[in-house]
């Protein structure tokens, strides 16, 4: 593992500890220099980082639509190496825990899973894109 690759091991571990997501990291190497920052937390509580974030839909009998979204910085792929076929399409039903894409960020692979089940409506974002925090990355129409 050389110098690069074992400080974004250190980076993504030291991430998996905290307690609450920083909203912004900056990684320096030459002179080591490292940036975290958080929500601030004197406004009212920070938001959770959720993959799976219900949006807004009428109360008229609609499609409650339910939104993946990046749960970091990164690139999102919508299949596991180039040329394989995508883990869904548009129109593809999916269930709670399926993995519906990647985000590589510093050459590591982070799995992209729904917390619902439901019909693919929209994929939001194309394949091989950058995405930061938050970013919406897929539609799901629920269930039920």
């Amino acid at each position: 593992m050389n110098d690069a690759e074992n400080l974004a091991h250190q980076l993504v571990t030291l991430l998996r500890q905290l307690p609450e997501t920083p909203t912004r990291i900056r990684v320096q190497q030459g002179s080591n220099s490292l940036e975290v920052e958080w929500p601030d937390t004197a406004t009212g509580p920070a938001r959770p980082a959720p993959a799976t974030e219900a949006l807004d839909a009428p109360d008229d009998g609609a499609e409650r639509m339910e939104c993946v979204r990046a749960p970091m910085i990164g690139t999102f792929y919508r299949a596991a190496k180039p040329g394989a076929p995508p883990f869904v399409e548009e129109g593809a039903e999916v269930v709670a825990g399926q993995q519906v894409g990647v985000i590589e960020s510093m050459k590591l692979m982070t799995p992209i899973e729904t917390k619902c089940s439901g019909i693919v409506r929209r994929i939001l974002v194309p394949d091989a894109t950058s995405v930061e925090y938050d970013h919406p990355l897929i539609e799901i129409a629920m269930e039920g």
